[in-house]
């Protein structure tokens, strides 16, 4: 019996190589895939967070707005009664006062500007040719049961303007000493109930 023997290398298949080819660049495409997405993933979850705080910081500006739009209105309310309170509580006219402040004016005193605080005071600013004239001013309204108190604030020298100075030029040799003019700023209180029976009894005689 004959037994043959082939001692000759096999052949491999041509198509072996290809097989490999094509399962390395699957196994490489895979790869590449499973990269994008987990990138992705990781872009996707940074843009939900970025997407979170953004709506949490809106949300917060929006409480914040909320709140300080309550405080103004709380505010205006405040004021607004304050303001009405204080209309209540100072019924007076503004006309009877300024004549009663020009009353104790000197000859040559002048009134610039009167205000009203929120306190109720008047803040009045006049125009005097000396300081002795200033302080005669204050003496004289706290000598007047209409005014309950009241206090300078400030007393300053103004600079002549040209027509100052033309009135200046016109104005006799022992008058010119009285120049530069003094501008006064005095706080008052005024004796409010004095003033009111004042109004009364002429509204009284009105009527």
């Amino acid at each position: 019996m004959l037994v043959e023997i082939n001692l000759l290398p096999k052949k491999e298949s041509r198509n072996t190589s290809f097989f490999m080819l094509v399962g390395a660049f699957a196994l490489i495409l895979l790869i590449g895939i499973c990269v994008t997405v987990w990138i992705g993933q990781g872009y996707k979850a940074k843009i939900e967070s970025v997407a979170k705080q953004q709506t949490a910081t809106q949300e917060l500006i929006a409480a914040e707005e909320e709140k300080v739009a309550n405080v103004e209105s709380l505010n205006s309310l405040e004021e607004l009664k304050k303001a009405v309170a204080w209309a209540e509580d100072y019924p007076i006219k503004t006309v009877p006062i300024l004549r009663k402040f020009t009353q104790l004016l000197p000859e040559r005193g002048f009134i610039q500007t009167l205000s009203y605080e929120e306190s109720g005071n008047i803040v009045i600013t006049l125009q005097f040719d000396t300081s002795r004239e200033a302080s005669y001013y204050l003496k004289s309204m706290l000598d007047s049961e209409w005014i309950e108190d009241a206090t300078i604030n400030s007393l300053t020298t103004n600079e002549l303007t040209k027509e100052d100075n033309a009135e200046a030029a016109s104005i006799e040799s022992e008058q010119r000493e009285i120049l530069p003019r003094y501008i006064a700023e005095y706080e008052v209180v005024l004796n409010r109930s004095i003033l009111k029976q004042g109004a009364n009894s002429k509204g009284g005689e009105e009527k």
